[in-house]
């Protein structure tokens, strides 16, 4: 059974409210007062009632994660500087999922019993119309994360990215560089997907280079999961004569079709091709380490919570986006030609 206020008094002699406002710290109680009164709880195992607290502060202390059920994409250093963030500052963390339109309906509950102070949103896919109206009309702080809107938006320098790719393999030597990028929902494209081919087609125009665009979208969605797909596409770019010498993968997805296709071929990485992929980490699952255009997934998710929490506790609608840099990280899969 769960220890009690009183039994913490029973326990050090102290008054009930000495107790209550040392747990809550709240009142003029002496550090060694307060320090008798959390080692008894613990000794104890005292547990606070969250939702009487909840009741008297008018707060949950709780920050939910939105995710949508189509567009399920979720790094792990995302949640990591989520979770860190949140934990520094005593908050919880839950995770909720937005649904698909037919669910609509059932939104607003789901919302109601999410209790939370504030929500991250993360914006693989476009929101349906309805959702997005019940969220602004239920008041809570929110902040996306992966839309490219003027405020209340984190999320990678997508235009960075490409950039980046595009001018490493400039210096390498390379005329003949393609953008490659399969994309599973193209009535749905999510922005970064033209960042990045702006940022790669920007830099190639400027070296006085006509970038090579190769960008598929599939007619179904099932597609996206087979990769035998992607090889197949891959292996008819790659078996010309006049192949790009370089490519710039816009995702890992991208990235390791790509060097199975070449590999299948009999190309060698990076003596006959250079691969540049976007992750949040030197992709070295594929046998070589591929020069990476490293998103840090990590410090979007701080940066994330340091916004909401702005928001949350000074009652500021609105706050302006933050884009964060990315940076590169070289591997041993681009050379000159």
């Amino acid at each position: 059974m769960n220890a009690t206020l009183k039994d913490i008094s029973d326990a050090t002699g102290l008054s009930l409210p000495t107790i209550s406002q040392a747990l809550n710290k709240r009142g003029r109680i002496s550090a060694e007062t307060r320090d008798v009164v959390l080692k008894a709880a613990r000794k104890l195992g005292y547990r606070p009632n969250t939702a009487a607290r909840s009741m008297q502060s008018g707060r949950f202390n709780n920050i939910t994660l939105l995710c949508s059920l189509e567009g399920w994409f979720l790094p792990e250093g995302l949640v990591r500087g989520i979770s860190r963030s949140l934990n520094y500052r005593g908050l919880h963390f839950s995770l909720g999922e937005i649904p698909v339109t037919s669910s609509e309906s059932n939104f607003p509950v789901m919302l109601e019993e999410l209790s939370c102070d504030g929500l991250l949103i993360n914006e693989m896919e476009a929101i349906p119309s309805g959702i997005s109206k019940t969220i602004k009309n239920s008041g809570i702080p929110v902040v996306s994360i992966n839309s490219n809107k003027k405020s209340n938006c984190v999320y990678p320098d997508d235009y960075m990215v490409g950039r980046l790719a595009a001018e490493h393999l400039i210096r390498r030597g390379h005329r003949k560089i393609a953008y490659c990028c399969f994309q599973a929902y193209p009535e749905n494209e999510h922005y970064s997907v033209s960042a990045r081919q702006e940022g790669f087609t920007k830099a190639l125009s400027g070296a006085g280079l006509t970038p090579i665009i190769f960008r598929q979208n599939h007619a179904e969605k099932l597609l996206y999961t087979i990769d035998d797909h992607r090889v197949a596409l891959f292996r008819e770019l790659l078996d010309s004569p006049s192949r790009p010498t370089a490519y710039f993968a816009y995702s890992e997805r991208d990235a390791l079709p790509l060097v199975t296709a070449a590999l299948s071929l009999g190309l060698c990485i990076p003596d006959d091709i250079s691969i540049i992929a976007c992750y949040d980490k030197l992709l070295s699952s594929c046998g070589i380490p591929l020069t990476t255009v490293a998103v840090d997934w990590t410090l979007i998710g701080t940066t994330a919570v340091n916004m909401l929490v702005g928001k949350v506790n000074g009652k500021i609608k609105s706050m302006k986006s933050i884009s964060v840099p990315v940076s590169l990280i070289e591997g041993g899969s681009c050379l000159g030609e």
